[in-house]
């Protein structure tokens, strides 16, 4: 075995973001609230498509990101919780619930399309710098600060050029350099793929405090999904959480969460 890479991304944690990007995030939905209506209407016009495209997805990524030590107050474990998550969804009432909810928030009041959909955005600005701070910033980064670990994560392994310029002191190279780990014509999807995921996975860690059990569970997710880009013809070792090849999510000595990257060959 022979590690080809291997290098450690560091965090930058963010307290806020700007105001100009929480109005910008504001003004964006507001502007759009008609059409986002009229598009929703347009996607999920029956019980068949509610239950298609919002039950059955909601399922899946409900069952994915709830602690697996979760427990309410009522005393109901993560199974019982996605159990009843998904009977609601299920219900006959289900989607005219959903539907009536809906056109209750973007029906005009008082000559104001959407009205209450709108006034809705304004409150819940308060919460979304903070929210956008600590479970997306740390890992996308910024375009003043750079590129948090996720998006410099999918640089490092498509080889893309610009990554060496993304790299700082928060970081550590220990083997190798950037690596091109998928055949070419896959790179842009790849690194897309590789992004989203690690972003992801870092939002359901830091939303789980660093539960160890949450962490493994995303690591392994990520390194499955990267198996599926690999090169075969790389010689690479399998990606899997805390083998010889990997993309973790790692807590230090010092408490602290980072992405490891190594790639090994065999």
């Amino acid at each position: 075995m022979k590690i080809v890479s291997h290098v450690i991304l560091g965090l930058q944690y963010y307290e806020d973001i700007p105001q100009r990007i929480t109005e910008q995030w504001a003004d964006g939905l507001k502007t759009n609230a008609e059409r986002f209506h009229k598009k929703r209407q347009q996607i999920i016009p029956s019980q068949e498509a509610f239950m298609h495209k919002i039950a059955e997805t909601s399922h899946k990524v409900y069952r994915e990101l709830l602690d697996p030590n979760f427990q309410s107050r009522a005393g109901l474990d993560k199974q019982a919780i996605v159990t009843k998550h998904t009977v609601n969804l299920s219900s006959p009432t289900a989607y005219q619930k959903y539907r009536n909810k809906l056109d209750y928030m973007f029906k005009e009041v008082d000559g104001v399309p959407a009205k209450r959909y709108k006034e809705r955005v304004e409150l819940t600005k308060g919460h979304y710098g903070p929210a956008v701070a600590k479970k997306l910033l740390a890992f996308s980064g910024t375009k003043v600060e750079g590129k948090g670990p996720a998006a410099v994560a999918g640089l490092w392994l498509t080889r893309d050029p610009t990554v060496e310029g993304q790299i700082s002191g928060k970081d550590k190279l220990l083997e190798g350099g950037p690596l091109l780990i998928c055949k070419p014509a896959a790179r842009p999807s790849f690194k897309a793929a590789l992004t989203s995921r690690l972003i992801q996975a870092g939002a359901a860690i830091v939303r789980a405090e660093h539960h160890a059990p949450t962490m493994k569970q995303q690591n392994d997710i990520t390194n499955e999904q990267v198996n599926i880009f690999v090169d075969k013809g790389l010689n690479l070792i399998e990606f899997a959480t805390g083998g010889p090849s990997h993309v973790d999510y790692v807590v230090t000595e010092e408490k602290r969460l980072v992405l490891e990257i190594q790639v090994s060959q065999k």
